[in-house]
């Protein structure tokens, strides 16, 4: 809950009676205008329950009504907190006139409210003003269309037309700078810079001098020099450098000395190439990092870029490893160049290397940084070697029934889902709404035609990649059933043989029972045949 100050306090400042003057002022002499301010005192509690920055933004307004309305008048000022957020303010500070002297001119109320520049505040409630601002339009009687009578007043005959002349209304500006008649009024709070928040009144401005330390907005400096703002917008950054210069040689920036005096660095942004850079020597000196203005990242003046690499002789030259998050480049040259990828714990994940000059071949893995038991790319090859050599296996044992244990594996045509990943969650999402392929007959095709993985279990499990946890889905290593069929192909060549064997022995039968059928034929021939009776 927000709780409004207690009380807030007016007092008139810098109003003296013209009339007063005129009493004590030969005719001919000149009445300074006073700037019309109103002193307003008050306390300011945060929204958010935390105390007063030092220095804060408060916009004033004058209303005619205690609530809604436009204002009649507003201002914003820099007012300066004390511990307990205690706080006086000059209305009309911020103008050369003061405050506007008609906007008491109907006797009507006045309504003040304020409101301070941050995130979450509202205008507080407004309070009315009293009396005192409406002296303010009476002192405006002493006065002929709000100027003094001596404005009116003609030139002093005496005087020359020349240069040396001086009007009433020079003479009632110096008067009002430097004459006695009414003296500055000192506003100011220890250790800030001051500034004249009217022609007569010293105020606060927003520079603070803590000591050697120097903060603007803050009274509490962190260093030499320190900027404190709000702004959630991305329009302001705390500093503002400006060279009007428009030629090449023209730039925006820092220069560094060094204790003797020296120039040691530049840090500026070129005006007419519109580049970024970072100079050792001087604005004009070797280039040692710059970006340029479409955002091409350069280190040196040939256009090459080189990380630890004072003069790159390529497009990106690199001195050492370069990490990453997921992996890394190897130094060129060594035996084991290339990228790996290493877990948070840094330990080695995955690795795809060249074996230096013993075998140059481009290897993958997903083992460690010496591992040669992966796949790999030979010089020349156009398709991806795995490691087969007997003499690195060990338990060989021979696979059968290959034939037998295939018939259940389906063979299908499918629609394949796609596979994403939330990068909110990191868990898998399943988006079964693929679009359907169609020849160009118009005969709707599936997408693909392979395997189930399930089907492959219980008799190849070296062949698939089972889910570790309920939300990962099975995987199939179709390379290798290439390796299946082969033996298949075995089995099934090997009862092709069988079978040919089989049939073999059958037909040597076959030709042998024909064979005693001939004999007995030729047998039965050659016996008498039976008399008829």
């Amino acid at each position: 809950m927000r709780l409004a100050p207690a009380r807030v306090s007016t007092v008139l400042l810098c109003l003296l009676s013209a009339t007063a003057l005129h009493a004590q002022q030969p005719p001919s002499s000149v009445v300074t205008a006073v700037p019309p301010l109103v002193r307003v005192t008050s306390a300011f509690v945060p929204a958010n329950g935390l105390p007063a920055a030092p220095v804060e933004t408060v916009t004033l307004a004058i209303y005619a009504e205690e609530t809604g309305g436009t204002p009649l008048w507003q201002e914003t000022q820099y007012v300066a907190m004390d511990a307990d957020g205690r706080y006086t303010v000059l209305l009309g500070a911020t103008l050369t006139d003061g405050l506007p002297l008609d906007l008491f001119a109907s006797g009507d109320a006045r309504w003040l409210g304020r409101r301070f520049e941050r995130p979450g505040e509202e205008e507080q409630a407004r309070v009315r003003l009293v009396s005192v601002p409406y002296a303010l339009k009476a002192s405006d009687a002493d006065t002929l269309g709000g100027r003094p009578p001596s404005a009116y007043l003609l030139a002093d005959p005496g005087a020359s037309a020349g240069a040396g002349a001086t009007s009433a209304g020079a003479a009632d500006k110096a008067m009002t700078s430097f004459g006695s008649v009414v003296p500055a009024v000192t506003a100011g709070t220890a250790n800030f810079v001051g500034k004249f928040v009217t022609p007569v009144d010293l105020g606060n401005s927003a520079i603070y001098d803590a000591g050697g330390l120097v903060g603007v907005n803050t009274m509490t400096p962190f260093d030499a020099m320190h900027v404190s703002f709000t702004n959630t917008t991305g329009q302001m950054t705390g500093l503002a450098v400006q060279n009007m210069g428009s030629s090449a040689a023209s730039y925006s920036g820092m220069l560094f000395y060094d204790q003797n005096g020296a120039l040691g660095q530049f840090q500026g942004f070129n005006n007419s190439t519109h580049e970024y850079r970072i100079n050792n020597i001087a604005t004009s000196g070797s280039i040692n990092f710059m970006i340029g203005s479409s955002s091409k990242f350069l280190v040196a003046s040939n256009g090459n870029v080189g990380i630890g690499v004072t003069t790159p002789t390529s497009p990106l030259e690199v001195a050492g490893d370069i990490g990453s998050a997921g992996g890394d480049f190897r130094p060129l040259g060594t035996q084991f160049d290339g990228i790996r990828w290493v877990d948070e714990g840094g330990a080695m994940q995955a690795h795809m290397h060249r074996f230096g000059a013993s075998d140059n071949r481009l290897y993958i893995t997903n083992a460690g940084i010496d591992n040669l038991t992966g796949v790999y790319l030979a010089p020349g090859a156009t398709s991806i070697t795995s490691t087969s050599d007997e003499r690195l296996k060990t338990d060989i044992e021979p696979i059968t029934g290959i034939l037998e244990k295939i018939k259940n594996i389906r063979v299908v045509g499918f629609n394949m889902a796609s596979l994403s990943v939330d990068k909110t969650s990191g868990k898998a999402v399943v988006n079964r709404d693929i679009a359907k392929r169609t020849m160009q007959n118009g005969t709707v095709i599936k997408h693909q035609i392979g395997s189930i993985a399930q089907d492959w279990v219980a008799d190849f499990p070296e062949l698939v990649v089972e889910p570790g946890t309920a939300e990962q889905y099975y995987g199939l290593d179709y390379d290798r059933i290439g390796v299946i069929a082969l033996g298949a192909v075995k089995e099934l060549g090997n009862l092709v043989t069988q079978k040919d064997a089989e049939i073999k022995a059958l037909n040597t039968r076959l030709a042998a029972l024909e064979h005693m059928l001939q004999q007995l034929k030729g047998q039965l021939e050659k016996q008498p045949k039976p008399k008829q009776q």
